[in-house]
């Protein structure tokens, strides 16, 4: 990734935020994503909703949920960016996988336009949880 990084600078070629989107999501460990995060804030580049999404994403699988719920609330404050259905159901993906049922159950009341994904995930950890 540096070295494309490098290409693209010698080129003369200016990274976006799909380009970073790209990178984030091929990142090898959540804390080169996070660098990555960083870079593309560095360089004046605005993340997008895709952006968030990878992010929390990966943190909610590397059991980083403080994380993960913090980025979330900072996404409207700093960026002006509302979760979408894609970062509730990572989170609550993340909170059922991790026993926290109730705090999932919680968290749906927050989403306007709750999809399929969000009420699998709700639905599949009731079942496992033996609340059918």
């Amino acid at each position: 990734m540096a070295e494309l990084s490098r290409d693209l600078d010698e080129l003369n070629l200016k990274p976006d935020a799909c380009t970073y989107n790209i990178l984030i999501r091929s990142a090898k460990s959540i804390d080169c994503a996070l660098n990555l995060f960083d870079e593309m804030l560095e360089r004046g580049i605005e993340p997008s909703i895709v952006t968030f999404g990878t992010l929390i994403s990966a943190l909610c699988n590397n059991s980083k949920l403080d994380e993960a719920f913090k980025l979330k609330e900072e996404m409207p404050r700093l960026y002006n960016i509302e979760p979408n259905a894609f970062v509730y159901a990572a989170l609550i993906k993340a909170l059922c996988k991790s026993g926290k049922l109730e705090e999932a159950l919680s968290l749906r009341r927050e989403i306007s336009g709750l999809d399929s994904a969000v009420y699998s995930t709700l639905i599949r950890a009731l079942f496992t949880d033996e609340r059918v």
